[in-house]
Order: structure tokens, then C-alpha cells, then sequence
């Protein structure tokens, strides 16, 4: 996840005085409002807009605690891979052939007034299975050992920032709908194919004055999400899910930030391997619909826990690389997560 030092570029810095001067030349993390030496300037409450990471998870992070200047346009290319050879289930781990998704996201956010912004995101995977599956077998169009390229689901969102000092409080409202008809049953499906509303709070703060390099950031999502109709069995089962992230980072020069983070991503309903037995000797008992669309489905669970590092290449261009590992999960496939991307920033 990266910091922007744009942020504060219009929004001014408090003095000695309680009043905004507009003296600051950069913005966001910047040389005179996080490194300041001057008398005139002094430590700020939050110094940061953070421009997500992208995950192969649909939680993805989105909801930021800081927003740009108005007039700010925020461009990123991103590229994430996710290696698994077992699937999770009541904590036992099942071969479950080799899956390698990868996907590709193309973002565009703007700042049309104060505090509000509005961002599109258009996601790309590629997932590719190889193997025999074990119990389960191939069971999707995309279980043939090719590489698709598949058009996922476009998002939109907005998010309102109240307040950025002492903590940066941001809501947001989102929607997101299926670019195509894309397989969603297999063990390299590419989503679920469902319409979902988003609904989240984004929450943001640093340690200044005492250790402004600091910052603490935490994200809860909420998402409506429509059934699985293909059936009335597939449909009795609740899509909504949680998602939440927490992150703790640490800017050691101006240019450069690291930070460790965790994620969560959780079902509210849906399928549990578990319910019929270790190794599914029960599983010829589900009517035959709900086993043959098993997957979209699934009451999944992941944890995840990782890290990332940002570098500027300049004051508009940023490059960042990241990582996940999946520490608990079920009805699930593991993660093995990493990504990177280049973000470019423009006030218009």
C-alpha cells in the first residue's frame, strides 16, 4: 500500500499559530510537513493518502483513510500472482493440483471536490490449473491446463473523507458488476459472477508529533451480495462477506516506505466441507446441483499476513512490490501472494 505525498498539496499546513499556510512545495509525506526543520511548521495529525494494494481476494483493500487534493488524478498499473497446491478445509490441508491465478488491474481515481473521490478499477486474471484434483477431479471449463485471460469484475467506488485529524474517518459506497460470463466453478474459476454492493469505513492515523514516520491504518468492508440462482438449492445460501485489513508502516526517507500488514476475508454463509466428513464421505449426499456448483458457493475463510515496500521514482510516479501468505483459512484455497505495481499522480 502506497503513500502519496501529493496529499497535502492543497490542503495547507497548520502553524504555531492554528492557521493553514500554503508554504508546502510537496505534499503528503513531505520534506516540510514530515521532515520539517523549520519553525513554522509543525508535525501533523495525518500526513498520508493511500493508494491500495491489490490482492487476489476481491477485499482488495480499496477503502482509504485519506483522500487527495481536489483536482488530483490517480492512475495505476497492477500485477498480482497466487500460487496454491492444496485446498483448506477444517484445517487440514487437501492436494488439490496446482492453480496459478494472476491477475492484472488497471485504476483510475479522481478528486473532483474537497474530500471526495471517486475510483474505477477493471481487473484482468489469468488462471491456469494443472493437475488431477484428487477427490474432486477437474471439474470447470478452465481445469484444461491452459492459461485464460479472463475479464473479471469492474468496480466503482466513492469514499468521503469527515475528518483527517486526529484520525482520518472515510466511508465508502461501492458497486461492482462482471465484466463477462466467466466460469466460476473449478479449480481455476475466475469469481463468482455476482452483482455486490460495498459498504465500508476506512480508519487512519500517525504518531505525530512524536514519531510522525509512523502511520496505523485499518479498513472494514461489508459487501451485498446477490445469491448464487442458478438453482433454489445454490440460492439458499447467503453471498454477503466481510472483508478487513490492518496495516502498521514506517516511512524511513522521503522517498522510501515499508510496512507489514494483515487481511481478512470472510463468507457469511455458504457450503462447509467439513459438514460432511473428514475426507467428504458424505459428500454423494448433497443433491447433485449443489455439488456440481460447489464453488461459488463455498463458506470461505482467509487470513492473510504480509508486507510491502514503496519506492517515489519521482514526485508523480511510484513503483511498489508486496506479499501475502495465508496463516488460516477454510473451504479454501491456499495463498501464496505476490504482486507489484507503478502508480502515476497528476493535479488537474
Amino acid at each position: 500500500m502506497r503513500h502519496s505525498r501529493r496529499h497535502f498539496l492543497d490542503a495547507g499546513i497548520h502553524n504555531e499559530h492554528g492557521y493553514k499556510s500554503h508554504n508546502c512545495i510537496r505534499c503528503g509525506l513531505c520534506k516540510s510537513r514530515l521532515f520539517a526543520k523549520t519553525e513554522n511548521h509543525l508535525f501533523p495529525s495525518t500526513v498520508l493518502a493511500i493508494v491500495l494494494s491489490i490482492f487476489v481476494f476481491p477485499l482488495k483493500t480499496q477503502a482509504q483513510a485519506w483522500v487527495n487534493p481536489a483536482h488530483t488524478l490517480s492512475t495505476s498499473l497492477s500485477h498480482s500472482l497466487n500460487w496454491s497446491d492444496s485446498i483448506v478445509a477444517d484445517g487440514i490441508r487437501v492436494p488439490g493440483g496446482t492453480v496459478i491465478n494472476q491477475q492484472i488491474t488497471l485504476e483510475a481515481e479522481y478528486v473532483p471536490i474537497d474530500n471526495l473521490a471517486i475510483r474505477a478499477a477493471i481487473p484482468f486474471v489469468l488462471p491456469y490449473y494443472g493437475g488431477s484434483g484428487g477427490f474432486l477431479g477437474p471439474h470447470g471449463d478452465y481445469d484444461d491446463g491452459s492459461v485464460h485471460f479472463v475479464p473479471q469484475d469492474f468496480r466503482l467506488d466513492a469514499r468521503y473523507m469527515i475528518i483527517d485529524a486526529p484520525i482520518a474517518i472515510t466511508p465508502l459506497l461501492g458497486v461492482s458488476l462482471p465484466m463477462s460470463h466467466y466460469e466460476v466453478q473449478g479449480f481455476a474459476a475466475a469469481g463468482r459472477g455476482l452483482k455486490q454492493m460495498h459498504f465500508g469505513i476506512s480508519l487512519g492515523m500517525t504518531l505525530a508529533p512524536w514519531l510522525p514516520e509512523l502511520y496505523l491504518h485499518g479498513i472494514y468492508e461489508f459487501s451485498l451480495v446477490e445469491r448464487f440462482d442458478i438453482a433454489p438449492e445454490t440460492a439458499s445460501f447467503s453471498q454477503n462477506r466481510s472483508s478487513a485489513s490492518l496495516q502498521i508502516g514506517y516511512f524511513f526517507s522521503y522517498d522510501f516506505q515499508a510496512y507489514i500488514a494483515s487481511d481478512l476475508y470472510l463468507q457469511h454463509g455458504g457450503l462447509n466441507f467439513g459438514d460432511y466428513g473428514s475426507n467428504l464421505e458424505r459428500w454423494s449426499t448433497l443433491p447433485k446441483i449443489i455439488r456440481d456448483y460447489h464453488d461459488p458457493i463455498l463458506h470461505e475463510r482467509s487470513i492473510l499476513l504480509g508486507g510491502g515496500m514503496s519506492y517515489a521514482l519521482s514526485d508523480s510516479l511510484y513503483y511498489d512490490v508486496y506479499f501475502r501468505l495465508q496463516v488460516e483459512g477454510n473451504n479454501t484455497r491456499e495463498a501464496r501472494i505476490i504482486g507489484n505495481g507503478i502508480s502515476w499522480q497528476l493535479g488537474i
